[in-house]
């Protein structure tokens, strides 16, 4: 088998493990979150900090039933796989990607606030225009996916990232949720078509059992 049949047959081991749905879903769950947390704050939670915490926790359990069922429905479905080091590169590369994100993000959110106070109100000026913000938050959020769906070989990052910042970008801009409310319920349906598909193509592995 050559150098190239190798590599390929990795990189088909390695997508597979996107097969099952999973990521969709969980954007989509990220998604109604804040539709959720509004809807919270109209049934009686007006208090922010609250509404904040509420908000953190499930985006935790979200996070935390994303795992799960990796660890509980994929992996015995496909197995382990330990993959070579191009692919662990590529690996890395994403998450310093994710971790340069964090940085550009921090200091934006610390500069909102800041703005909202009256501190730095000439270097924040265009954080007042909720248009110019919503265009920046949704750029950076295409980007970011486009990272994930280069490095990761998952083309379909691109279509959850572009979802994902019409929805908050929408929402920034005009301060309707509806965008983040549609595109949520379409990728938890288009995650849900793909993970029956992936559960009734891959059965449980014999040595998983």
């Amino acid at each position: 088998m050559t150098t190239m049949d190798l590599k390929s047959l990795e990189r088909r081991a390695f997508t597979s493990y996107f097969q099952d749905g999973l990521f969709e879903m969980y954007i989509g769950v990220l998604m109604l979150l804040s539709p959720l947390a509004a809807m919270l704050t109209y049934l009686g939670l007006h208090n922010h900090a609250a509404g904040t915490a509420v908000r953190i926790g499930l985006i935790f359990a979200a996070c935390g039933l994303f795992t799960l069922a990796k660890r509980l429905i994929t992996t015995p479905r496909l197995g382990r796989v330990e993959f070579g080091k191009g692919r662990r590169s590529r690996k890395l590369k994403l998450w310093l990607v994710m971790a340069i994100s964090v940085s550009i993000t921090t200091p934006l959110v610390l500069a909102t606030i800041a703005a909202g106070k009256g501190i730095f109100n000439s270097f924040t000026s265009f954080l007042e225009h909720p248009g110019y913000l919503g265009a920046f938050i949704a750029l950076k959020i295409f980007i970011l996916f486009s990272f994930i769906a280069y490095f990761m070989d998952f083309t379909r990052a691109y279509l959850s990232g572009m979802v994902l910042a019409a929805g908050y970008g929408f929402d920034i801009a005009f301060d309707r949720q509806v965008v983040l409310v549609a595109g949520g319920i379409t990728l938890l349906l288009v995650g849900l078509v793909y993970f029956v598909r992936f559960v009734r193509a891959c059965p449980v592995l014999r040595e998983s059992i």
